[in-house]
Parts: structure tokens; C-alpha cells; sequence
């Protein structure tokens, strides 16, 4: 018998897990005006939030600015790379050339 009635409990949750659940009341309407932003180089002016005291809102992309960052070094250091396997190379090709006979 208390085995009949924990299988009915577990199948009353696994039924009303399935549905969804009943929504209350009303959606709250947004009162507050749409957000409007201005772009000054990296920085974005935001919208302040006046409830907070803020004047002015001052939005920086630093995740981009840091991955660009290190985007530009790690081209500048393939490009010094690059650049000094084509001096070994042209060292290595003239000392080549040099230690040739010369030709008749």
C-alpha cells in the first residue's frame, strides 16, 4: 500500500514537471525610455540609470581591445620571424655563392 501511494506521488511529479508551470499575475510594461547609445572612439555613452545617482554611463569593450591587442603582437612577432629566416636564408645563399669557384 505505501508503495502504491509513492508510485502515485512519483508519477503526479513527473507529470506536473512536464507541464508548464502557471504564470500569475501581469507582465510588468518597461516604463523607462529605450536606451540610446553614442560611440566616442572605443568608449559608448550609455544611458544612466538616474535611480542610481549616475550622471553619466561610460561603457569600454576591454575583452576586444585586449584580444586585438595581443592579435597585433603575435603578428608583429611572426612578422620579425619571418624576417629573420630570410636574413639566414640570404647569409646562407651568399656564402654559398662565395665559396663556389669561379666560373670560367
Amino acid at each position: 500500500m505505501v508503495l502504491r501511494a509513492q508510485e502515485l506521488s512519483l508519477e503526479r511529479i513527473s507529470i506536473a514537471l512536464q507541464q508548464p508551470a502557471p504564470v500569475f499575475g501581469t507582465t510588468p510594461v518597461p516604463t523607462d525610455p529605450p536606451r540610446v547609445s553614442r560611440k566616442l572612439g572605443p568608449l559608448t555613452l550609455v544611458q544612466p540609470e538616474i535611480m542610481r545617482g549616475e550622471f553619466v554611463r561610460v561603457s569600454l569593450p576591454v575583452g576586444e581591445l585586449v584580444s586585438r591587442a595581443v592579435d597585433h603582437i603575435r603578428t608583429a612577432a611572426l612578422r620579425r620571424e619571418e624576417a629573420a629566416a630570410r636574413r639566414e636564408v640570404d647569409a646562407a645563399l651568399k656564402a654559398f655563392l662565395d665559396a663556389q669557384p669561379p666560373e670560367r
